[in-house]
């Protein structure tokens, strides 16, 4: 899900809340991304009091101050000098509640510039972990993300202790099903190959190595593996890490990104060796209209995901 909002605010401690709150008040549309108060009910000492007096409030306006919350809650400004840690987290959360801030639960794990060269940016979210280990399954749809190994590591465990799962789409290619079935009697080699319009690499590291609207012949932007592609490609390495995930992992998994002028869409090319055979396939999907980086086969591939959950016969 996405939601718009003029203005972002990383972070819920007193400072983004007083942001958040001054900006409402200038008509200004906002929203919070994190945990309220979490660097200081989990790091500050209990029993510390703090070096600021009652002045050091939040509010710009000068309505809702420490001095306002204590008188809410009937107690006298000597009990609260100096102020102690606890008190002010009550009074903060306080704060929160009289300006109507609902901070949106998890981190920003990706700040990203939009592609439709306008001043705006997109944010993506990360608290799968807490829905995991709730016994929920998390669909995981950039999956490039796993090619961080303590994310991985970390959602794997949260998935461990709430018996739920984590759920893969294939994404933009096939044959991840044969591949994963083959990595049971064991695999050899996995090579993966993408192939896309110079357009498809704008925004991405490609900019950095050529220039994408000048190129007449086919360049190899990238060699190597499925867990770096995926790292400096996040846009664009999706189904790389898909791949890996399937067959011999993000190490393993041999890479190869392309810009080609003459590339008739996003094309896939996968070859795996192994014990039960060799697999050879090749698909060339239609570029999403909106986004060019990605193939509308992705989107297809959620929405089946989505559908076998309620599904009397799931292939």
């Amino acid at each position: 899900m996405q939601i718009e909002t003029q203005l972002l605010v990383v972070g819920a401690g007193p400072f983004g809340l007083a942001l958040a709150a001054c900006a409402r008040r200038a008509g200004v549309a906002c929203l919070v991304a994190g945990r309220t108060m979490s660097f200081w009910t989990e790091h500050m000492p209990r029993g510390m009091f703090l070096r600021s007096g009652r002045d050091w409030h939040l509010d710009t306006a000068g309505v809702h101050t420490i001095d306002a919350f204590l008188a809410a809650r009937g107690i006298a400004a000597a009990e609260a000098t100096p102020l102690p840690r606890d008190l002010y987290i009550e009074y903060v959360e306080w704060f929160r509640r009289a300006n109507g801030i609902e901070p949106i639960p998890g981190m920003i794990a990706r700040l990203e510039r939009t592609a439709d060269g306008e001043a705006r940016f997109l944010a993506t979210t990360e608290h799968g972990d807490t829905i995991l280990r709730r016994g929920i399954d998390c669909l995981v749809i950039s999956v490039g993300a796993l090619a961080d190994p303590a994310l991985l590591a970390r959602l794997r465990s949260a998935a461990h202790d709430g018996n739920s799962h984590i759920l893969l789409p294939a994404g933009a290619i096939g044959g991840i099903d044969a591949i994963a079935a083959m990595r049971v009697a064991g695999l050899t080699s996995v090579r993966y190959r993408s192939r896309k319009p110079p357009v498809a690499w704008r925004g991405s590291s490609a900019e950095r190595l050529v220039d994408l609207d000048k190129l007449t012949r086919r360049t190899v932007l990238y060699q190597g593996t499925a867990g770096e592609a995926a790292m400096l490609y996040p846009q664009n390495a999706n189904v790389a890490a898909a791949v890996a995930l399937a067959g011999l992992g993000f190490d393993a998994t041999e890479v190869e990104l392309v810009a080609d002028p003459d590339a008739p869409g996003n094309i896939h090319e996968i070859e795996a060796e192994g014990v039960a055979g060799r697999l050879a396939i090749q698909l060339q999907g239609k570029a999403s209209r909106t986004n060019p980086k990605t193939s509308a086969l992705a989107a297809l591939s959620v929405a089946r995901a989505l559908l076998n959950r309620h599904a009397t016969i799931v292939i």
